[in-house]
C-alpha cells in the first residue's frame, strides 16, 4: 500500500510537471497557442504519462512491468473493433438525435470533406464512406503517438487508483486527465464560445472515456485497444461530426449529445461488470 501510494504520489508530480512545463509555461511567457512552436510542444507533452508511468515503474516503485500490457493480444481482436465502433456509435447517435433536438440537420459538406486527404466518392453516401475508412486508417498511424497518453493513465494510474474499486478508479483518473489538459484547454478552447463550461465539460467526458477506455483496457489484457479508441476519438469522431455539421457554429449542443451517447455506453459497461479483471470475483 505503502509502494502504491508512493508511486501514484511521483506520477502524478512528473506527469503534470512534464507537461505543464512544456505547455503552461510557454504559453504564460506569450508564446502563441496555434504557432508552430507550441505544435511541436504539445506532442512531446502528450508523452508524459508514459514517461511518468516508465520513469515510476522502474525507478520509485521498481515494480516492473508485468502487468503493463505493452504486448497486443491480436486474438482479443473483438476489442480492437469496440475500440473503433465506440466513435462510429458517438456519431451516428449524434447525427440521429441533432435534428429531433432541433439543433441541427446532419448533412455531408463536399467542402469540408475537401479538407480530409486522400478522399474519393461524390455523393454524401461514398463521400461518407470513403471519410470513414481514411481516418480510420489515420487513427491506426497514430495510434503510437497517443499510446504516450494512454499508457500512462490507463496502464499505470487506473490501475493504482483504488484497485479494488474499479468504477471509483475511472471517475478519479478521468477527473485527473481531464484537469491535466486545462492549459490547452484555457489557451485553445475546444469550444470558444463556451470556455469555462469547457473546463467542466472537458473532466465529464474523460471520466466517461476511462469507464469505457477502462474496459478495453482490462478485459484485453493490454494498452492497445485504449489506446486505438483514445485515436478513433480525435481522429474520425471530431473530422466526422465536421464533416456532417459543417454549418454549425456553435459546437456545444453537439459536445452534450455526444456525452450522452457516451454515458449510455458506460452504463452498459459498468452493469455488465466490464471493469472487473476477468475472473475477478463480484464485489458485494
Amino acid at each position: 500500500m505503502r509502494d502504491n501510494a508512493k508511486g501514484v504520489s511521483a506520477f502524478l508530480v512528473l506527469v503534470f510537471g512534464l507537461a505543464w512545463a512544456l505547455w503552461a509555461v510557454p504559453l504564460w511567457l506569450g508564446v502563441s497557442a496555434f504557432g508552430g512552436l507550441m505544435r511541436l510542444l504539445v506532442i512531446p507533452g502528450t508523452f508524459a504519462p508514459a514517461i511518468a508511468a516508465i520513469v515510476v515503474r522502474k525507478w520509485v516503485t521498481r515494480e516492473g512491468f508485468a502487468d503493463a500490457g505493452l504486448r497486443p493480444h491480436f486474438r482479443k481482436w473483438p476489442y480492437y473493433v469496440a475500440a473503433w465502433v465506440i466513435s462510429l456509435v458517438v456519431v451516428g447517435f449524434v447525427a440521429w438525435t441533432a435534428p429531433l433536438a432541433g439543433v441541427a440537420q446532419p448533412q455531408v459538406s463536399t467542402a469540408q470533406a475537401a479538407a480530409i486527404p486522400y478522399l474519393s466518392g461524390s455523393d454524401p453516401a461514398g463521400i461518407l464512406t470513403s471519410a470513414v475508412f481514411v481516418l480510420t486508417l489515420g487513427a491506426v498511424l497514430s495510434t503510437p503517438i497517443i499510446w504516450g497518453e494512454e499508457f500512462g493513465w490507463r496502464s499505470y494510474l487506473q490501475l493504482r487508483l483504488f484497485p479494488s474499486r474499479p468504477l471509483l478508479a475511472a471517475v478519479a483518473t478521468g477527473l485527473i486527465w481531464g484537469v491535466w489538459h486545462y492549459p490547452l484547454l484555457l489557451a485553445a478552447p475546444e469550444i470558444p464560445e463556451h470556455t469555462l463550461a469547457t473546463l467542466a465539460i472537458f473532466p465529464a467526458g474523460t471520466v466517461l472515456y476511462s469507464i469505457l477506455f477502462g474496459w478495453l483496457r482490462i478485459r484485453s489484457g493490454n494498452i492497445w485497444p485504449s489506446s486505438f479508441a483514445h485515436s478513433c476519438i480525435n481522429h474520425v469522431r471530431s473530422p466526422l461530426l465536421a464533416l456532417l455539421f459543417p454549418a454549425l457554429a456553435d459546437k456545444l449542443p453537439l459536445v452534450l449529445l455526444g456525452m450522452v451517447a457516451l454515458l449510455g455506453l458506460s452504463i452498459v459497461v459498468v452493469a455488465a461488470g466490464g471493469l472487473r479483471a476477468p475472473n475477478a470475483a463480484p464485489q458485494s
